[in-house]
């Protein structure tokens, strides 16, 4: 399952963050700058049939490459109409941005399950630890003792997320690689815990079973599978999100595995296991994990 913004636009013309690169490294025969409404795109006249805009997703630079014959009338329509496309992925690319540039100190936010954190220092354990603070509740159970008591499925809760902290414990000062790893194994042990309780549901549910179901860091995804083999893999960055987009990434995933493609029988069957799975889709897209 790819992210929204690295999804292509079917009609002759080919939309994504990150293309194949070929179009790009053709020879450019004419090449200028336009602006649109303070927005500007490198236009790039090479020869290829279709359209293919390119955001750099390191600092949203935008590049349109067109055919040769292709007028500027037909340019400035297309890139008119997909404007606020190219400023929502913008947006996008500064968010991760800034989250690469966390240097996780008092203070700094960080987001788990949808809901914002902020992070606090202690030096009281040998043994570094993550603690979570939930409207004044101290959080060091695993993911299932803490869902039976409702702690992160609890939406009137979202409303006080400023008494939100979690908390990394060491005597010793961790660095920067240090805290990332120490959050990253806590992050992976939650978001296991989730997807097993998740997988278990939706197994019984569809009547399938999945061979594997892991987790790993993608950039592009927020999971992809192997319909053959059965084989699921999740993206560690999705323990930033509500569980509800949890859930809907994993079955979308199982789904697969009677409908490989994205046709009308898989959207049916979307439809039939989950009636508001455009919601958490829409949720997915619209926050920003940090």
């Amino acid at each position: 399952m790819k992210l929204k913004s690295h999804q292509c636009f079917i009609v002759n013309i080919k939309t994504s963050l990150i293309l194949t690169k070929s179009p790009f490294k053709r020879k450019v025969y004419n090449s200028k700058i336009l602006d649109f409404q303070g927005l500007e795109v490198n236009i790039q006249h090479k020869k290829i049939k279709k359209l293919y805009l390119k955001i750099n997703n390191k600092n949203g630079d935008v590049t349109l490459c067109v055919p040769l014959n292709i007028s500027e009338n037909f340019i400035v329509n297309f890139v008119t109409e997909k404007l606020q496309w190219i400023k929502d992925n913008q947006q996008k690319i500064h968010h991760k941005k800034k989250s690469l540039n966390i240097e996780f100190v008092e203070s700094d936010n960080i987001k788990f399950l949808g809901e914002i954190y902020q992070i606090k220092l202690n030096k009281t354990l040998k043994k570094p630890q993550v603690n979570l603070i939930k409207n004044h509740n101290l959080i060091n159970k695993t993911y299932q003792e803490n869902s039976q008591l409702n702690l992160f499925d609890n939406h009137e809760s979202q409303q006080n997320s400023h008494c939100n902290q979690i908390i990394l414990d060491s005597i010793k000062d961790l660095t920067k690689i240090q805290k990332t790893k120490l959050l990253e194994k806590f992050y992976r042990q939650n978001l296991q815990e989730i997807l097993q309780e998740l997988t278990k549901k939706w197994q019984k549910i569809l009547q399938i079973e999945a061979n594997f179901v892991g987790i790993k860091k993608m950039r592009t995804r927020y999971g992809s599978c192997n319909a053959r083999k059965k084989n699921i893999w999740i993206s560690l960055n999705l323990i930033h999100y509500p569980i509800g987009c949890i859930e809907y990434v994993l079955l979308h995933e199982f789904l697969h595995f009677f409908e490989q493609n994205h046709g009308k029988k898989f959207y049916a069957l979307m439809n039939k296991f989950m009636p508001n799975w455009q919601y958490h889709q829409k949720n997915l897209r619209q926050q920003f994990a940090i």
